[in-house]
């Protein structure tokens, strides 16, 4: 893949154009690289372990990550696994695991204000 990026940089420097052949090769590396990637990724809204946190549990939660993103603590990450058993946390996981923390409490504090846990 590395192979592949130096070369479009090349080419673009060059002022080169880029084949479809070429292309399609290039998006054939980038899949095989991102399907390495795909157990990484939680998928969707669905909870990846069986168990499913009651609003009690959500509420501790929250209460537990709140602080913690306030501070822009990376000890939050600790905590996906439960979140995870959360419906529809899929994005503020992402958020978190990419250290946009300032989003993730944002998108947590809306989702208490409107309704979901706390």
């Amino acid at each position: 893949m590395q192979k592949a990026a130096e070369e479009v940089e090349e080419r673009l420097k060059n002022g080169d154009e880029l084949s479809p052949a070429f292309m399609a090769n290039l998006e054939a590396e980038l899949s095989a690289v991102l399907m390495e990637f795909r157990p990484l990724c939680s998928v969707g809204d669905i909870a990846q372990n069986s168990e499913v946190l009651d609003l009690s549990q959500q509420n501790e939660l929250v209460e537990v990550l709140l602080p913690l993103l306030k501070k822009g603590d990376p000890e939050c990450l600790q905590y996906v696994d439960k979140l995870r058993a959360v419906s529809g946390s899929g994005e503020l996981i992402h958020k978190m695991q990419k250290f946009d923390f300032k989003t993730a409490l944002e998108m947590l504090e809306n989702c208490t204000r409107e309704g979901g846990a706390k």
